[in-house]
């Protein structure tokens, strides 16, 4: 806005020329433009605009015409509104202020709805007469559109709760009739199916755009249910928040429509529901009648068949006929209970209450049940003193109620104690049935008395029973004016009570009771629920099927061990856990299995024989009363080879038992064929499934491996498979092969294996896959034992890899480290260390982790002979053997359980005698290295350098340490420096040799106070003299510091770079020759001007030249890296120079780098007494050391010290004047930094007892290496030293 308030013609308007514009006015502009808050000035009489970048998005299109436009003329549309604010500030009435004040402004070219929260403050001039209008303010127009919006979407939700597609069309219309303002106009269209079609409008204050918005109305529905069409607000743009809004507004009005419409589905559902339940009723009642007539047909003449004693029948024809009078009794029970609920839903079912001695029938009953519970082992107790009055009750009910009780403790409880209990309760009689049973989950009990409920997984003494039983109990004590409950603990027991109201009348009814015989039925089936062990069958042929019953029934059990006795032997378990121990103890032929059997059910038991080698192949036919063609295909498809359904005839089950165990034998003869023919085979055999299960293998992949039959299924990762941990190697092939295995068709892979015994073996495997009997693929793989030709193979390839390490390695440690990470390799162990001995046996260098196991074998081995094994056992069990001289040896640990054998010994033997060869050499080459060293070190140049150079130097040749480049720093007798780069053609040692005399030379000449171009001068002709010294190049120079000259002479040498403060550079290039070619010829001398912290960068060609890059490209490279390092100091310089100018990876010619840094100037700061200045003054400070070569370790301390001196002159110099000034002025002296810090201040006398005084002085004293402190009444001086490095 600043560039548009400059370029304004301001002439033209009442503000006249920005040069006499008043400094009211200037000093308004300037608080307003640089604020990023929205601001606008209104000035003079007319209210001209004058504005900030922030507030420029206000304006809309009206910008920038509005620049200087009067408020009244730029702001028509909203005036009305404005200009009494505005006029109570001109009037002189102060400021104002206004919150989310609404305004329709034409901004975007239509009127748009918009809020604004803003204050008008005015401009005052010094008579205090208002010169223009001060505005800050804020567009709150989201803000207050958001909370409108979602104050309609709250209200939207709010509105739930009608069932009726009219009341919800009609709730949506009064929502949407408050918010006019967004949605001026909406209609809801509804599909025909779903309702009748609805249609909701709501007007407001204009009318609404031409256009509309449609939105689905979907809720979560596949399909739509209607369409909601939104008028879209004129005052409004229709963007994407108005989008959103209106999407949102269709989300909720659908998901209120979708509610309604679900509960009148629900309703219609639940409606539906309750007349299939009705006719349900209606049909059980129908159906139970029908039953008595056949059940009276069935038991009567039983009954009567058994009670005659004219004709009696034999023993077993009698059996028959009571397991007919049994179980059609129990059937007779089931319908009466069913009949009994049918009535309770049609209210048709009311007690014949008689008032009752309820005590008496109690304990009448209770004792007609006893038998079976103690058949049962379980103690029973009873408890039913008479009661004061007596109870209003159906006997008949009752009875059932008790029975009910007692027969479902019974059931539950396989051991312990069942007590009834009958007592007083207020006015009710009070009788509760407690049991140590198993007890009922938490969540189980609130469904306990809902009609066909049982909880799924209860271990009972039976799996029968239709879940009505504690139904019937809940509604026939209702039925009294009563009430059930029940508590329990899973695993300790559970508590049934049932409350009575007590009766008014004093005495029971004298009537003679009716003989009731409801018990028998519920004691027969109690007493099957413990009946005698199953008896074994009398079949005793040797050579005779062998079949397992497994039925919790008695009934049903004796029924099957009569159809099949007389043709097989038979095996009876009275539950599924028992048959499954029979059947892995007994392995019968076939299994005959009932379904519904507690604990183990059929399917789980079939899952159990399946799962296990030793039992899956038996057949097993599978009894149930489920009798669907779904029930069919669940019990096939969980494993059974055949299912009958309830009831059946005896001769199917014969047939059915007879040709399942001759599709046995066929298999089994063909399985013992294919068994006998597969251990025939010499090589390893296995079979696993698809998920890589091994569920057959033979006795030759038992021999090679270890691992038995017996142990078979064996589920992935097999047991031979080797831990990632240990054996990474191992285990990354074995993943490899079983991937390929697994996704292939098979083929021939060799792989290591674990064998049981923890050692490693090699396999060859020949792999196919076929299909499996179910349609699964199988996977058939035979398996040959390769360790011993494998170890022969690996054995000359381990020789030669571990020679080819070994030829590696050049020093000592690196030999023992490579030697023994390849023993480790190659032996497969998981330890392994070397050592070094001195005479007195104490170890001088050690490779791996050395152990006092390790120790004592390595100690016992050093001074054997070599190729010598010793075996070390105990907790630590591993081998050593000696390393030569006497003084080495390398040990290796095998792990628990492992063991080398004779093969791997005799490898370790040999292995470490190449080993022991391997360290003589690398000692013998220390040794040479070591003397080579020495005269390299003696050929290279100084290290002992004057302040402000650094020198580097990279061979091309490793692992030597010189070659044909070099550099020298020699200190002259006049304080002067002379500095020497050259290099000789080659590399090497040979080049090495001619740098030593050269390089002599130089400095010789040098120090007889030759100039540079004598020195390569005399040079010339001493060089012609040197064999390979021709063409060597040269850069020889003296430097004075004192004045800051820099004389040179060039021998073909690459320019030097000489890098300013200012950010110039120069490269010191001279068209010269290098050495002994052209000898006696004068040299040129140059002389250059150092300025104060200017760079010096000195090199060879091995720095700056690359294959395919020109040599002025590489130069430029070194010119921007120095000046980019300036604040470097030189050592800093040189490395960064090396690291990123040579290749990352091996260079091919020798590199010298010398750098040198002219002192720079001093540094003068002037500083406030200010703390804040302490920081940028410690950062500056820093910088100037490290341009003046200060050593990183000495700079700080320099630092330290003069920010303490400069704080103690800004708290005590200064402590009353903030305006102080204090002076700090850092110089280089010599081989030391100076560094004096100055204030004018007046400090207060020294404490004579101080306490905490002077530890700042301290701190100097002992940073610095001298310290000297003048204080006087004109100020204080403090100056301190340090030498520039450490």
């Amino acid at each position: 806005m600043g560039r548009l308030i400059a370029a304004r013609n301001w002439s033209a308007t009442p503000l006249g020329e920005i040069e006499r514009w008043s400094p009211e006015l200037v000093a308004s502009i300037n608080t307003c433009l640089p604020s990023r808050v929205p601001m606008l000035l209104w000035w003079g009489p007319e209210l001209l605009q004058i504005y900030n970048d922030a507030y420029v998005p206000a304006l809309g299109d009206k910008h920038p015409r509005s620049l200087g436009q009067p408020a009244a003329e730029c702001w028509a549309e909203a005036w009305a509104d404005l200009e009494p604010l505005a006029r109570t500030v001109l009037d002189g009435e102060g400021a104002t202020y206004s919150d989310n004040q609404p305004l329709l402004l034409n901004r975007h070219g239509y009127v748009e709805e918009t809020y604004w929260t803003f204050s008008y403050s005015p401009v005052l001039d010094g008579a205090g007469e208002v010169l223009g209008i001060f505005v800050a303010t804020t567009d709150t127009t989201p803000q207050v559109l958001g909370e409108r919006r979602m104050r309609a979407l709250r209200q939207l939700a709010e509105s739930r709760g009608a069932t009726e597609l009219d009341a919800a069309c009609d709730a949506v219309r009064r929502v949407l009739a408050e918010f006019t303002a967004d949605i001026p106009h909406a209609e809801i269209h509804l599909d025909a199916e779903d309702g009748v079609a609805g249609r909701v409008t709501a007007s407001g204050r204009a009318e609404w755009r031409a256009e509309e918005v449609v939105q689905p109305l979907v809720a979560g529905r596949p399909a739509p249910i209607g369409a909601l069409v939104l008028g879209i607000s004129p005052r409004r743009a229709l963007d994407a928040d108005y989008r959103l809004f209106l999407d949102l507004v269709a989300g909720q009005v659908g998901q209120l429509l979708a509610h309604v419409l679900d509960y009148q589905a629900e309703r219609r559902r639940a409606e539906t529901l309750a007349q299939l339940n009705r006719a349900k009723s209606e049909f059980f009642s129908n159906v139970s009648h029908e039953f008595r007539t056949p059940l009276t047909l069935i038991a009567g003449p039983a009954e009567d068949a058994l009670a005659d004693a004219v004709e009696p029948l034999p023993p077993g024809q009698r059996e028959r006929l009571r397991i007919i009078r049994r179980n059609a009794g129990r059937l007779g029970r089931l319908v009466d209970d069913l009949l009994d609920f049918s009535r309770i839903e049609a209210g048709r079912l009311q007690p014949d209450a008689v008032d009752t001695d309820l005590a008496a029938l109690t304990r009448e009953v209770a004792e007609s049940f006893a038998p079976a519970v103690r058949r049962a082992g379980v103690e029973f107790a009873v408890s039913a003193p008479p009661l004061p009055r007596p109870v209003r009750v159906d006997p008949d009910m009752w009875e059932k109620v008790l029975l009910n009780l007692l027969s479902n403790a019974l059931k539950y409880t396989l051991s312990g104690r069942i007590e009834l209990r009958m007592a007083v309760s207020g006015d009710d009689a009070l009788l509760t049935v407690s049991d140590t049973g198993v007890g009922i989950p938490e969540d189980q009990i609130p469904l306990l008395f809902q009609r066909f409920h049982r909880v799924q997984g209860s271990r009972g003494r039976s799996h029968e029973g239709a879940g009505i039983g504690l139904a019937l109990v809940h509604e026939l004590v209702r039925l009294h004016g009563g009430s059930v409950s029940v508590t329990s603990e899973e695993g300790v027991g559970s508590v049934f009570s049932a409350r009575l109201p007590l009766s008014g009348a004093e005495a029971a009814s004298t009537a003679d009771p009716q003989r009731r015989s409801g018990a028998t039925v519920y004691l027969e089936e109690a007493l099957q629920w413990s009946a005698p062990a199953p008896p074994v069958s009398s079949v005793s042929v040797e050579d005779s099927a062998v079949v397992l019953v497994v039925e919790d029934n008695a009934d049903m059990r004796g029924f099957l061990l009569r159809l099949l006795e007389p043709h097989w032997r038979v095996l009876l378990a009275a539950d599924g856990a028992t048959g499954l121990r029979m059947a892995r103890k007994h392995r019968p032929d076939l299994v005959l299995s009932d379904v519904m059997m507690p604990g183990l059910d059929g399917f789980g038991l079939v899952r159990e024989l399946r799962a296990d080698p030793a039992t899956t192949a038996i057949p097993v036919l599978l009894l149930s009363a489920r009798s669907g063609e779904a029930d069919t295909v669940e019990g096939l498809a969980s494993g059974a080879d055949d299912y009958l359904p309830k009831p059946f005839s005896g001769n199917e089950l014969v047939a059915r038992v007879r040709a399942n165990l001759d599709l046995a034998r066929l298999r089994n003869r063909e399985s013992r064929f294919r068994r006998a023919l597969v251990d025939s085979l010499q090589e390893g055999f296995l079979v696993a499934d698809e998920r890589g299960t091994v569920i057959e293998i033979n006795s030759a992949f038992t021999e090679i491996t270890g691992y038995p039959a017996g142990e078979l299924p064996f589920p992935w990762p097999h047991p031979w498979i080797f831990d990632a941990d240990d054996w990474p190697e191992e285990h990354r092939a074995q993943q490899e092969v079983f991937e390929r295995f697994r996704t292939g068709n098979g083929g021939q892979f060799r792989v290591p294996l674990r064998h049981r015994k923890g050692h490693r073996i090699w396999v060859a495997v020949s792999a196919t896959t076929v299909p499996g009997d179910a349609g699964e693929q199988l996977y058939v793989c035979t398996l040959r034992d390769i360790t011993a030709e494998k170890l022969a193979a690996e054995r000359d390839t381990t020789i030669t890899r571990f020679a080819a390490v070994l030829a590696a390695a050049t020093d000592v440690a690196e030999v023992l480290g490579a030697g023994i990470s390849a023993l480790r390799r190659a032996l497969s162990v998981p330890e392994s260390v070397a050592a070094i001995f001195s005479a007195e046996g104490v170890p001088e260098l050690v490779v791996g982790d050395l152990h006092p196991a390790a120790r004592e074998a390595l100690t016992a081995a050093r001074s054997r002979p070599v190729a010598t094994v010793l075996v070390a056992l105990g907790e630590a069990p591993g081998v050593a053997a000696p390393l030569g001289g006497n003084d080495a040896a390398v040990w290796l640990g095998l792990g628990a359980g492992r063991f080398l054998s004779a093969e791997e010994e005799a490898l370790f033997g040999l292995l470490s005698s190449h080993l022991a060869q391997a360290l003589h050499r690398a000692r013998d080459y220390e040794r040479a290295r070591e003397v080579a060293l020495t005269l390299q070190h003696a050929i290279l140049g100084p290290t002992d350098l004057p302040p402000g150079f650094a020198v580097r130097y990279q061979p091309a040749v490793q692992p030597l340490e010189i070659g044909g480049d070099w550099y020298d720093v020699a200190r002259l007798p006049d304080g002067r420096i002379g500095v020497v780069v050259g290099d000789c053609v080659g590399r090497g040692l040979e080049a090495a040799a001619v740098m030593g005399q050269l390089r002599s030379s130089a400095r010789a000449l040098l120090l007889r106070a030759n100039g540079p171009a004598q020195a390569l001068e005399d040079l010339d002709t001493f060089a012609a003299q040197i064999p390979g010294a021709l063409c060597t190049t040269l850069f020889c120079a003296v430097i004075d510091p004192a004045d800051g000259t820099l004389r040179y002479s060039n021998a073909g040498h690459p320019p030097p770079v000489l890098a300013h403060l200012d950010g110039t550079h120069e490269l010191l290039s001279e068209r010269s020759l290098p050495l002994a070619v052209v000898p006696g010829r004068s040299r040129q001398e140059t002389k250059v001007q150092l300025r104060p912290g200017s760079t010096l960068l000195l090199y060879t060609d091995g720095l700056i030249e690359r294959r395919d890059v020109p040599v002025l490209e590489g130069i430029g490279a070194a010119q921007r890296l120095v000046l980019d390092s300036m604040a470097l100091r030189p050592s800093e310089l040189a490395d960064r120079l090396l690291a990123e100018l040579l290749p990352p990876v091996g260079h091919d010619d020798d590199v010298a780098v010398l750098v040198y840094r002219h002192p720079p100037p001093p540094l003068v700061m002037e500083l406030p007494a200010l703390a804040q200045r302490l920081a940028p003054m410690r950062t500056e400070l820093r910088r100037w050391l490290a341009r003046a070569d200060v050593a990183a370790d000495a700079a700080e301390p320099v630092v330290v010290a003069a920010c303490e001196a400069v704080t103690n002159a800004m708290e005590h110099g200064y402590r009353d004047d903030p305006e102080g000034l204090v002076h700090l002025t850092a110089r280089l002296d010599g081989p030391r930094v100076e560094v004096v810090v100055t204030d004018e201040g007046r400090w207060l006398p020294a404490d004579p007892a101080p306490r905490e005084r002077g530890r700042g002085v301290r701190m100097m004293r002992a940073l610095m290496d001298d310290v000297a402190i003048d204080s006087g009444n004109n100020g204080t001086t403090v100056r301190m030293w340090r030498r520039r490095s450490t």
